[in-house]
């Protein structure tokens, strides 16, 4: 009766492990070539890095400022007002 079910386990555990088989040294050897020849290739600049490498090879005189804005705030509502004006140190603090 205990027979059966250690019996099916140990089956299922022998299926399994056969699934997952270790790696061999040429798929090793393999994958260190492929992540060493994946570093040495160049990595493509986006639009925006390409414009700032533009414009830092110019004249200082003439540079171009780059405004971005990431956040709009409204400093007129009472929630932003410690942006506007600044709490002053009380006692110390």
């Amino acid at each position: 009766m205990k027979f059966k079910p250690i019996f099916i386990s140990f089956f299922i555990f022998c299926c399994i492990g056969n699934c997952f088989s270790q790696e061999t040294a040429r798929e090793r050897l393999q994958r260190r070539n492929q992540g060493q020849s994946n570093t040495n290739s160049t990595v493509e600049l986006t639009s925006r890095a390409t414009q700032m490498n533009r414009t830092q090879s110019t004249d200082i005189n003439d540079a171009k400022w780059l405004r971005e804005i990431y956040r709009y705030l409204d400093l007129s509502k009472e929630g932003n007002a410690p942006l506007y004006y600044p709490v002053l140190p009380e006692q110390g603090r």
